[in-house]
């Protein structure tokens, strides 16, 4: 299955109205999911004491089969692409809301590219070659 993670640092934790906004971005996610019978939505994993400077993660995996006899097929591969599409803009949304923390987001090892007017993409196979 093909997940993709996130999580931002900063040297003091989520503010009241930061964690609001995290609230609300999270259940229309949620809410506005085109595939909730195959996956999930984003999520925020709890905050770890261990790990004080982590104020936000999470991971969320893409539709995947129902079953070991439901194989990957066009289907799966078309609602991953718009899922994943989905979840990129989503995470650009989150990662306003805490705009001066590191982030790190990626789809399984590649990190997702930010720009700040436009937000989260994918690298270009330029790009990706570079990163390789």
């Amino acid at each position: 299955m093909t997940s993709i993670y996130y999580q931002a640092n900063r040297n003091y934790p989520l503010t009241q109205s930061e964690q609001e906004k995290i609230n609300q971005i999270l259940k229309e996610c949620e809410e506005n999911y085109p595939f909730p019978e195959r996956g999930e939505t984003l999520c925020q994993y709890s905050y770890d004491l261990a790990e004080p400077t982590c104020i936000f993660s999470g991971a969320v995996k893409l539709p995947y089969p129902c079953d070991d006899s439901d194989d990957m097929n066009d289907e799966i591969v078309e609602m991953q692409t718009e899922a994943l599409f989905f979840f990129i803009e989503w995470l650009t949304s989150l990662r306003r809301v805490i705009p001066d923390a590191i982030w790190e987001a990626s789809l399984e090892d590649v990190e997702f590219i930010w720009d700040e007017e436009n937000g989260y993409r994918l690298m270009t196979n330029e790009e990706y070659e570079d990163y390789c």
